[in-house]
């Protein structure tokens, strides 16, 4: 089972893109849950530094916070190295740094719909369960 989390600071697009994954999720039968939704970037943060977390769909631009998306992933980062980082965002400008922390995707927001979230997760469980290498995973760390 993976679980997956969702950050944006506007709480519509967290509520839309939840409804998404959850339907997509639910059409393939794909075994993950949304565990965490916020718009919030410090509970975010809090929630991944004591719970397992395999999946984190994150905006870049926070309004009115110092930090961006991209800080807040190297935070995850340090929390949690082999997360799924899925940037969900506006901005073009940051793709090519949000794909040195190890970027799973980046999708735009105007182009978030059904078929291209399954797009993306189809990728995901293909990457996560179709690997030669069998991990086990204990305290966030493949074994």
């Amino acid at each position: 089972m993976l679980n997956f989390v969702i950050c944006d600071d506007d709480i519509r697009m967290v509520t839309k893109l939840s409804a998404i994954i959850e339907k997509v999720l639910l059409t393939y039968d794909y075994d993950a849950r949304i565990v965490f939704k916020t718009n919030d970037y410090n509970k975010l943060i809090d929630y991944i530094s004591s719970n397992s977390v395999n999946v984190v769909f994150l905006d870049i631009e926070f309004s009115g916070c110092k930090e961006n998306g991209l800080d807040i992933a190297h935070k995850i980062r340090n929390l949690n190295k082999n997360c799924y980082l899925i940037f969900v965002t506006s901005h073009f400008e940051y793709i090519a740094n949000a794909y040195k922390l190890k970027t799973f995707d980046y999708i735009f927001k105007s182009s978030i719909d059904i078929e291209n979230i399954s797009s993306t997760l189809k990728r995901l469980f293909d990457d996560v369960y179709d690997s030669d290498t069998k991990f086990l995973k204990i305290d966030n760390k493949n074994k």
